[in-house]
């Protein structure tokens, strides 16, 4: 099976329950879940609900899990294309009002690092959360508002 997100049915009703993603590696993980943490750590950034949160990133899970969350916790989705250059980046910004941003710190591409986090702060973005490309890799270098993913994510456990 190659990677995917797939919906998942419950019941006899059919009502669509949570998003699957499978794994080349069988591992199976419900979007749900992990939007649910998602939201939890956005609520803990204390935004005013109906917010405008931008996505600027390539489509992949950590987008849809993201996406979802934004919704789940009440705020307004951004998507922002990851091909855009800065000026587009910031026009998009401050058109929706975003209060806050998710990014990659890089798109890789044909083995070639592609960057997008920096093209995110030369837009002049307000907070952004950054996921590295490479799984726990630290992120060097953020702006002093800025985030890691997994420090965003580590909000959670501190908001209770």
């Amino acid at each position: 099976m190659t990677n995917g997100i797939y919906i998942s049915r419950e019941g006899k009703s059919g009502v669509y329950k949570y998003v699957l993603w499978q794994s080349d590696s069988g591992i199976d993980s419900s979007c749900f879940v992990w939007s649910s943490l998602v939201a939890n750590a956005l609520d803990a950034l204390n935004l005013a609900k109906g917010s405008a949160i931008a996505i600027d990133m390539p489509m992949n899970v950590n987008a849809v899990v993201i996406y979802l969350a934004i919704v789940l916790a009440g705020y307004v989705v951004v998507s922002i294309a990851d091909s855009f250059a800065a000026p587009a980046i910031s026009m998009r910004l401050k058109i929706s009002e975003a209060k806050a941003i998710f990014t990659q710190d890089y798109i890789l591409r044909d083995d070639k690092e592609l960057p997008l986090y920096s093209r995110v702060v030369e837009a002049k973005a307000p907070m952004t959360i950054v996921i590295p490309v490479r799984g726990s890799t630290p992120i060097k270098g953020l702006r002093a508002d800025d985030l890691s993913w997994e420090d965003f994510l580590a909000k959670v456990n501190h908001a209770k």
